[in-house]
């Protein structure tokens, strides 16, 4: 074990074991993924919805395997993030603590637009963005007070999920499965078969949950390993029968259409009865995940202002409580903020863009941490190393270009805003107003140049003649202004 490791501040109590530790995992993969997203899948790859699932569960295996030895090598809670921490070192675990926690704010906003979804099926009327804000608020308010009775109901409704679920996929094929309906498997070509991997990547990484919980998992090293393959294997079937059941009984272009896919597929198989069943099911579902998400934000906040990264104010507990209720609220004021766009696709995808980069940062950690630690014991070790450590990043970023292109460029904006907010913590007040002053100075610098070089018909200005002049003065008082502005920073 990493001495790092060892120096840890608390000890938790060493309390579940195997099947807890596998119920965790699945009930954080069966979350509101499958039940909000399967619809709009089906209708992107047609029957091929299947093969988009089962493409998905091999690429997510290697990420799978590579969290089985990093948990079991360093078993301390927060997941992803300490892993990198303790492989890499500041700046590669600072992102993917910021990327990670991208993903579970907008997967919670999903979930909680994908809960009044749900709510529809018994309101068909019901606006979606006031129950979605409501339900944010009220599990704001149960992760600031805390609860230790939360865990114990988290386990009983995964056990209602895989008992509805399994009633949902025997049902499918003992009544209202047409084989026809998968004639053609691919009604709109191969390709988006691939693309809509992408869609439902979400659905396959909670798993990660795991981790989070390492310090509180009895004999570690082989519970870990164990709970997290047990876990992925168990839903990466559940969720390839649940796909083709789904458009082997309901025709994949109606499918397509429904905001309550599965609710629509157990009607026609077990009759009212059954669609109300699943829409209950998926309300459970989804408030298991927003729940889950949201611990999952306030922990990775609460530990990136730990470690310095961002604002101490966020690592306030609460003196009755005993939570980090400043990093709860702060999450969920920017969960609710997602959550007002009410746009499922544009959450999924943007959830999506930061587990990518996350994990492949993690899964890439196996490779720093082999390098870095050779001598820790390590009870699960990934085979065919490197390979599947490296397999396992590039399968992550390899779903990136199927994602919807203004997902990315939120993505690419939050990668921004992260730089920024990395580097203004590292260098602190004085040296970030002499770098500003330094970029000030040299952007001066460069204008005057570019000023000089047009009058001497170096460079053309490639704008009209009526607007040359006004175009010269400007890029000359820009000039002047930045210099001025940059012996000032630097000065002060």
């Amino acid at each position: 074990m990493i001495p790092m490791v060892e120096r840890t501040e608390a000890v938790m109590e060493r309390r579940l074991g195997l099947l807890s530790a596998t119920m965790i995992g699945i009930g954080g993969t069966i979350g509101a993924g499958v039940f909000v997203l399967i619809g709009k899948a089906a209708g992107m790859a047609g029957p091929g919805v299947v093969f988009s699932f089962i493409i998905g569960a091999l690429l997510t295996l290697f990420t799978a395997i590579n969290y089985s030895e990093l948990s079991a090598a360093v078993p301390v809670s927060g997941g992803g993030y300490t892993f990198t921490h303790y492989a890499i070192g500041k700046f590669p675990s600072f992102l993917t603590g910021w990327f990670m926690w991208c993903g579970n704010m907008f997967y919670c906003a999903l979930c909680a637009v994908g809960f009044s979804q749900a709510l529809r099926y018994f309101i068909p009327s019901l606006d979606v963005t006031l129950p979605a804000l409501a339900v944010v608020a009220v599990f704001t308010a149960i992760n600031v007070k805390g609860s230790k009775e939360t865990g114990g109901v988290q386990n009983v409704l995964t056990v209602v999920l895989i008992a509805i679920l399994t009633l949902f996929i025997v049902g499918g094929f003992l009544h209202g499965f047409q084989p026809s309906n998968l004639v053609p498997w691919t009604p709109k070509g191969v390709l988006p078969v691939f693309t809509t991997v992408g869609y439902i990547y979400v659905c396959y990484i909670g798993f990660e949950v795991i981790s989070t919980c390492s310090e509180e998992i009895k004999d570690p090293g082989k519970n870990l390993p164990r709970s997290i393959m047990i876990s992925f294997f168990f839903s990466a079937l559940l969720f390839t029968f649940v796909s083709l059941v789904s458009v082997g009984v309901v025709p994949w272009d109606e499918l397509g259409h429904s905001e309550t896919p599965l609710s629509l597929v157990a009607e026609k198989t077990l009759g009212p009865m059954g669609g109300l069943l699943l829409s209950v099911a998926a309300i459970l579902a989804t408030l298991t995940s927003i729940n889950a998400s949201m611990i999952s934000s306030a922990r990775i906040a609460y530990a990136l202002a730990r470690d310095g990264y961002m604002p101490g104010a966020l690592t306030r507990i609460h003196e009755r409580f005993g939570t980090p209720y400043v990093s709860v609220l702060f999450s969920s004021v920017l969960i609710a903020l997602f959550t007002t766009t009410g746009v499922v696709d544009l959450l999924n995808y943007v959830s999506d863009f930061g587990f990518i980069i996350g994990l492949a940062l993690i899964n890439y950690s196996v490779v720093w941490l082999r390098n870095r630690h050779p001598e820790i014991e390590r009870p699960f070790k990934v085979p065919l190393y490197p390979y599947v450590p490296i397999l396992g990043a590039i399968s992550s970023l390899v779903v990136l270009p199927s994602l919807h292109p203004e997902a990315i460029g939120i993505g690419l904006l939050w990668s921004i805003l992260g730089l920024l907010v990395y580097y203004i913590t590292m260098l602190g007040p004085t040296r970030l107003r002499i770098a500003f002053g330094g970029i000030n100075i040299g952007l001066g610098v460069l204008s005057l140049i570019l000023f000089l070089l047009i009058m001497e018909e170096v460079v053309s200005l490639p704008v009209a003649p009526d607007l040359y002049n006004l175009t010269m003065i400007a890029l000359l008082i820009f000039g002047v202004l930045q210099i001025v502005a940059g012996i000032f920073n630097i000065k002060d």
